[in-house]
């Protein structure tokens, strides 16, 4: 795996270390640059452990050797050609260390293991810079910008639509419980 030298372990994300992540979001900017929408009206623990129950969201982790949360993200897939990463975010005090790209390049590979999308999809928003240059270096292409579709104080902020497309990408028709024995 790419994260063999790092001594790190990607694994489905464990409903246990919900606190800890959250504890990571200190105020309403670092909310909505996490989650976007998702946690509008209720960012809670009790709002955050419903979230992880939804069928088409798989939540996954790096944790170090000590058993420290490294990083967080999930791929959300509603149908099996298409896959989303949504929600990506690294510990605060490890950022700038290049964690979030071995933690996306992980979720591409499980994406790609499982190669039923066609491609990959995310939204991050234009004000998010290190995000953007993340995505950039794993394999991101912007394709389009929302204008002004995030409410976020002072104004409104744009919002970066992403993509990476399979070039050897084929649609199948497995049906939803075959989505979810691959993700789940």
């Amino acid at each position: 795996s790419f994260l063999k030298s790092t001594k790190l372990n990607f694994q489905p994300f464990q409903e246990r270390a919900g606190p800890e992540l959250l504890s990571w979001i200190q105020n309403e900017t670092e909310r909505i640059l996490w989650s976007g929408s998702t946690f509008d009206h209720d960012f809670s623990l009790p709002a955050f452990n419903r979230h992880l129950k939804r069928k088409d969201v798989f939540a996954y982790s790096l944790i170090d050797s000590i058993q420290q949360l490294v990083s967080y993200g999930e791929v959300v897939s509603k149908i099996p050609s298409s896959a989303s990463i949504c929600r990506v975010i690294v510990n605060p005090e490890l950022r700038g260390r290049g964690y979030g790209q071995k933690f996306c390049h992980e979720l591409i590979n499980l994406i790609k293991k499982k190669g039923s999308a066609k491609a990959i999809s995310l939204n991050t928003l234009a004000t998010n810079k290190q995000a953007i240059t993340c995505y950039k270096k794993v394999g991101f292409q912007v394709i389009r910008k929302q204008r002004k579709l995030r409410s976020m104080q002072p104004g409104n902020v744009d919002i970066i639509i992403m993509k990476m497309i399979f070039k050897w990408a084929y649609i199948t028709t497995l049906n939803r419980k075959e989505n979810q024995k691959y993700y789940g």
